[in-house]
């Protein structure tokens, strides 16, 4: 399943193992500092929503102006994300409020 938001698009399937992560960031966003900040906050995120990511195998491709936006807004995108994701299975989804 492929989901496109503001920032991000979710490319998913589901696994057996644990959380699997891909990250895709092109050099078109900015130079490796700027790609590197990107990866480091999508990280932060799954690591912060991993309750909810188990048994996923997911691939995050950034978008061109991701960069510019503040954490809290790409968190709101993550989670608008996840939530189109669980649409098909609501119990799958807890918000951590």
């Amino acid at each position: 399943m492929e989901l496109d938001c503001k920032s991000l698009i979710l490319q998913n399937r589901e696994d057996k193992d644990d959380f699997l992560l891909g990250l895709s960031v092109s050099k078109k966003v900015g130079k490796a500092t700027k790609r590197n900040l990107i990866k480091r906050r999508v990280r932060s995120l799954c690591r912060s929503h991993l309750q909810i990511l188990t048994n996923y195998a997911m691939v995050f491709v950034a978008k061109n102006g991701i960069i510019e936006i503040s954490y809290k807004v790409l968190e709101q995108d993550f989670l608008t994300c996840l939530k189109g994701l669980f649409s098909s299975s609501p119990s799958t989804y807890r918000s951590k409020n």
